[in-house]
C-alpha cells in the first residue's frame, strides 16, 4: 500500500490544499495524474509515511488509483 497527497486540478492546474489518499499501485510517483473514479483527477504532490492514516483510521482514507496517459494523443497548443 502506497500514501500519498494530491491536489484537485482545476481547469488544467493543480488547485488549493493537499489531500491525503492511498493506492494499491506501487509505481505512482509524484507528478503522476491519479484519480477516485469518475472525471475527478489530481496530481500527485508527495508520497507520505502510514503514520497519518493510523492516526486517521486506514479505512477512512479514499483509494485513488493512476491515469495512464496515450501516448497516441496529440495534443496541440493554442
Amino acid at each position: 500500500m502506497k500514501y500519498l497527497r494530491a491536489k484537485y486540478i482545476k481547469h488544467g492546474v493543480p488547485t488549493g490544499a493537499s489531500y491525503n489518499f492511498k493506492s494499491e499501485d506501487e509505481s505512482i510517483n509524484v507528478g503522476d495524474t491519479v484519480t477516485t473514479g469518475g472525471n475527478v483527477k489530481m496530481i500527485v504532490t508527495d508520497i507520505v509515511d502510514d503514520s497519518f492514516a493510523k492516526a486517521y483510521g486506514e479505512d477512512k482514507v479514499k483509494s485513488v488509483v493512476k491515469v495512464e496517459v496515450d501516448s497516441n494523443v496529440k495534443t496541440e497548443s493554442v
